[in-house]
């Protein structure tokens, strides 16, 4: 669907191998709507997904290297969206976004106890 486009993968080797239920479900889908974006709207050739683990929190952050937006263009579909999600999952979304600068989307989100474990 986008064979131009170029996304790597970096996987933290303390993030959990389990199943992180609705939590990871949430996760999945703020991902897969970032790299949605990324091929949709950013004419980006480059896109990295990293999730790491620190301090009991995952951080994840997809950036790419596309056309990006200004901070005078309103929210989409998509990215109220993945402010939803983030918020149901007790995380923290932040995404940054310059013209020609490309956009970064961050995400933290604690993770329970027992999953860690």
């Amino acid at each position: 669907m986008a064979r131009r486009l170029k996304i790597s993968l970096e996987v933290g080797e303390q993030v959990p191998s389990t199943p992180l239920g609705e939590t990871g479900t949430q996760v999945s889908r703020i991902i897969q709507e970032a790299l949605t974006n990324a091929r949709r709207h950013s004419e980006a050739m480059r896109v990295s997904v990293s999730v790491k683990m620190d301090r009991g929190e995952l951080h994840v952050e997809v950036t790419d290297d596309g056309r990006g937006v200004g901070s005078e263009s309103s929210p989409g579909v998509g990215l109220n969206s993945m402010r939803e999600r983030a918020s149901l999952i007790g995380g923290e979304l932040e995404i940054e976004s310059e013209v020609e600068q490309g956009t970064r989307v961050r995400l933290r989100v604690p993770l329970p106890q027992g999953i860690l474990e």
